[in-house]
C-alpha cells in the first residue's frame, strides 16, 4: 500500500504530509480509509483522526459504518485486536480528549462547513484551532478535491482567509508544529 511505503521514507514528514486516493465509487474507499486509520494508530502512534465531507449525507453514512453495529455496512464486526489488546473507537462530537482512554481510537466525522464554522467562530465546548495543536491528529477527507479551490485559482491574492482550503492548511501547519 502506498501510504505505507510514504510513511517508512527518510524525509516521510516532510515530502508525505499529505496522501490521496484516488478511487471510484463503490472501490472500496471506506474500507481502505478504515485501514488506513488503524496503520496510523498502531504503527504511527495516532489516536485522533478527522474525516471530514462536503457533504452531511458522507458524514452520516460514515458514521453508521464506523458506529452502528446493526448496519449491514459495519466496518467492524469482529473485535479489533492489536497485540493482544482490544481496540475501541469513540465518537468525538466537540474536541478530542485531553486525558485519552488507552487503546482507543476518536474520531470526530464533520462536515468542511461545519468544521469551518467550529474554528473560526468557536462556541463553548467547541473545537479551537488551540485545542488542534494539542493533538497529534490525522485529517481523512472523502471528495478532497472540493478543498483545494484556492490552489487552483490563478489568481493567488483572490484565497480567502476562512476558505475551506486556509482552514485546512492552517489545521495541517498546527499539527506539524505539534510533531516536530
Amino acid at each position: 500500500m502506498y501510504l505505507y511505503w510514504s510513511q517508512i521514507q527518510d524525509n516521510a514528514d516532510e515530502q508525505y504530509n499529505q496522501l490521496l486516493f484516488n478511487m471510484a465509487t463503490g472501490s472500496g474507499k471506506t474500507d481502505v480509509m478504515a485501514a488506513a486509520i488503524l496503520y496510523l494508530y498502531h504503527e504511527q502512534g495516532f489516536k485522533n483522526f478527522i474525516f471530514i465531507s462536503n457533504t452531511t449525507a458522507v458524514v452520516d453514512k460514515t458514521q453508521e459504518n464506523f458506529f452502528n453495529s446493526s448496519s449491514s455496512k459495519y466496518l467492524y464486526s469482529s473485535p479489533i485486536i492489536i497485540d493482544g489488546e482490544r481496540i475501541s473507537f469513540n465518537y468525538v462530537n466537540s474536541t478530542f480528549p485531553v486525558n485519552p482512554e488507552e487503546n482507543t481510537i476518536y474520531i470526530k466525522l464533520t462536515t468542511i462547513q461545519t468544521l469551518s464554522n467550529e474554528l473560526n467562530d468557536p462556541g463553548e465546548n467547541g473545537l479551537t484551532y488551540d485545542d488542534l495543536a494539542k493533538f497529534k491528529i490525522a485529517i481523512l477527507a472523502d471528495e478532497a478535491h472540493h478543498f483545494n479551490v484556492d490552489t487552483k485559482k490563478s489568481n493567488k491574492k483572490a484565497k480567502e482567509e476562512n476558505s475551506w482550503e486556509s482552514v485546512l492548511d492552517h489545521i495541517r501547519g498546527l499539527i506539524q508544529r505539534t510533531d516536530s
